[in-house]
């Protein structure tokens, strides 16, 4: 028989540990008891023991480990099969392993905020505090041929910028993504100066940023998979912004709920050297125009 809870929050276990314990309590700091959390360990064989010592015989939290790195999509799917298996539940909410939600009234608010607009997926203020940063809307409409096009040459582009060490572009980014203090205050006179807002007002039919993703319980009762095609990275976005226009589901995104990602872009690169960085990030680009090109495919069937 399938538990009751009205929300499951869905992790996808990536890098330091410390990151998804974080994440696990501040999930479980939010005052609703009717709530699961599902920990997918992707491939990595820690999560489990260290979030058994950190939260011993907490039954709201369940651990599934893959054999394998299965990349974001399958190893959210994973997590999501499990859920469908073992809860009945009125929301399914994705975030990464790096997210914090400062405001505890965040599930009332989402309640209420479904009940006004009656989306099938949502996305919240993605907030970073260290960038002044907000990352909602991801886009501003579902990519077409054209888009899908250009956003491949870009890639391609960045990593001929990577391989040859332009280095203006190769410094910024690389001083982005170690959180340099010189960085962040010129982020911080950017804002301020051309303060960005699209951020502060509801919009449908948008792109929402990947790393949280609130899906209403007839989406969950009417899919297999949240993720399709099963990309190892990057683009997942858009896939899942071009299946919900093609099967007439409403995204919305919220910016009256907001959840802060404290260490977007970060992980996995502490205390790596410049040219390393370089190195990574082509790999990084070659693997977005890849999951961009599988976005071409899927707009011409």
């Amino acid at each position: 028989m399938k538990k009751r809870v009205g929300f499951v929050f869905l992790i996808l276990h990536f890098g330091p540990v410390r990151l998804t314990l974080d994440t696990l309590e501040s999930v479980l700091a939010l005052p609703e008891d009717d709530k699961a959390i599902v920990v997918v360990d992707n491939g990595s064989h820690e999560a489990a023991p260290a979030i058994g010592e950190r939260f011993p015989s907490d039954d709201r939290i369940i651990v599934t480990e893959t054999e394998k790195n299965l990349g974001f999509s399958a190893g959210n799917n994973a997590g999501f099969a499990l859920i469908r298996q073992n809860f009945d539940t009125d929301f399914v909410i994705v975030i990464n392993n790096d997210m914090s939600f400062e405001d505890r009234s965040f599930l009332s608010k989402l309640r209420h905020l479904y009940e006004e607009t009656g989306f099938f997926v949502a996305g919240p203020d993605v907030y970073t505090p260290n960038e002044v940063l907000h990352s909602n809307p991801f886009r501003e409409k579902v990519m077409d041929i054209e888009d899908a096009k250009a956003q491949i040459g870009r890639h391609v582009q960045k990593m001929k910028d990577y391989e040859h060490g332009r280095a203006l572009h190769c410094l910024v980014s690389f001083c982005r993504r170690k959180k340099n203090p010189l960085y962040i205050a010129f982020r911080k006179v950017k804002t301020a100066i051309h303060p960005d807002t699209p951020w502060k007002k509801r919009q449908e039919g948008v792109v929402l940023q990947g790393s949280c993703l609130i899906f209403d319980r007839r989406f969950i009762e009417g899919h297999d998979k949240l993720f399709e095609p099963e990309v190892f990275l990057y683009h997942e976005e858009d896939f899942l912004a071009l299946r919900c226009k093609r099967e007439g589901l409403k995204m919305v995104y919220l910016p009256e709920i907001r959840v802060w990602h404290m260490h977007a872009g970060s992980a996995g690169i502490s205390g790596m050297g410049f040219k390393e960085f370089c190195r990574g990030s082509i790999e990084r680009r070659r693997m977005m125009a890849d999951s961009c090109r599988k976005y071409l495919e899927m707009l011409s069937q």
